[in-house]
């Protein structure tokens, strides 16, 4: 929708899209901060962004965004059309980041004259060298290699030796092996997803052998006071979110109490077998949940619903009739949320039963 067709019920129905007002010194003045007006913005009236759709909704009353605003122009002018110009563009977006549309990041926003700087001549082409030919090269054979934009740069500037060259790929090689090894586990958690949807959500029972779990308590019941005092470990765990979950967790007593409902405490797992991700400072503090051979209980229930303990009648069913006993507390895993657009979850849960009466025939391995 092109700005000349805004009608006063589109802008007074949510935002507007107005692009740009840097040819119009007036608005500037008003609506950029002097410091960054001073330092990071220019304007060039040969563009024509003289702020129209933000006149046309002021008039309506529509309100402006609140301080920064930044001035989102480029510095590729000619003398003769370049009336101001303070700092090239970068600058206007020194608390951002410049994206593609897929989301990569393709710049150093904190670099203020780019990455091969050069002069500008009196026609207002730049003048390259081979130097900077070759600069711009090993760039981009730098982020072929998996480095950031800021790694890159910072190689570049330092004019590291042979030694110190392999000693950073050594290092990036091991970055990118344990980048490698969280994409494995994030391709085995989609499969496992898509073998759920094949089953439509039906209640499904199977007996597992599942890894003990370490978990961190981000509540106790509603109660999420808790996670303040485990804000440490539970910021590492959500940065492992390809090996880590965040699950509920039902205590053994509780279930079996004659209370009409679970009171489930929210938490964070690993499986033990990784524990070797984990930080020193994290395992010392993190708990153990003992599941071994499980069973492996599988509905579609509403939130409300997934704590009634009436929902949990199709489990104890199955347990009487292959007579197991529920041997520790109980997993909650959410497997995809809300999925039918009526407030349904898809959740599994992870029941620890005694091995006494589990038939070995009939189990089988598994991971969550």
């Amino acid at each position: 929708m092109t700005l000349s067709k805004l009608s006063r019920r589109d802008f007074l129905k949510g935002a507007g899209a107005t692009g740009g007002y840097d040819a119009n010194p007036e608005m500037m003045q008003a609506w950029v901060r002097p410091e960054d007006y001073e330092y990071s913005s220019w304007w060039n009236p040969s563009w024509g962004t003289t702020g129209d759709g933000h006149m046309m909704g002021l008039a309506v009353g529509a309100e402006m965004d609140s301080l920064p605003q930044p001035v989102m122009n480029f510095s590729n002018a000619t003398p003769s059309t370049f009336v101001e110009k303070r700092v090239y563009f970068p600058g206007a977006m020194n608390w951002g980041i410049m994206v593609t549309e897929e989301g990569k990041r393709f710049t150093n926003e904190n670099n203020q004259h780019g990455l091969v700087l050069s002069d500008r001549m009196e026609n207002g082409y730049r003048v390259f060298t081979p130097k900077d030919a070759f600069r711009s090269n090993a760039f981009r054979v730098l982020l072929q290699y998996g480095f950031s934009i800021s790694e890159a740069i910072e190689m570049l500037d330092a004019k590291q030796d042979t030694a110190e060259f392999r000693e950073s790929l050594q290092e990036q090689r091991q970055k990118l092996e344990r980048e490698r090894i969280l994409l494995d586990y994030r391709q085995r958690r989609i499969e496992s997803m898509l073998d759920v949807l094949e089953t439509d959500g039906k209640v499904d029972f199977k007996l597992v052998h599942i890894p003990d779990q370490l978990y961190v308590n981000a509540s106790h019941g509603r109660d999420f006071t808790v996670s303040m005092e485990n804000e440490k470990v539970l910021a590492e765990y959500y940065d492992l979110l390809s090996i880590t979950s965040c699950a509920r967790i039902i205590t053994r007593e509780n279930l079996l109490d004659d209370s009409p409902a679970v009171d489930p405490d929210y938490i964070n797992i690993a499986s033990v077998e990784e524990r070797h991700f984990l930080s020193d400072y994290a395992q010392q503090r993190v708990k153990r949940l003992e599941l071994g051979r499980c069973v492996r209980f599988r509905r579609t229930v509403t939130r409300e619903e997934s704590v009634r303990k009436e929902t949990f009648d199709d489990l104890f069913a199955y347990l009487d009739t292959r007579q197991l006993a529920i041997r520790g507390d109980i997993l909650i895993m959410p497997m995809f949320l809300n999925l039918d657009g009526e407030g349904s979850d898809i959740e599994v849960l992870y029941v620890p039963v005694n091995d006494q009466e589990a038939s070995d025939s009939a189990s089988s391995s598994g991971s969550i």
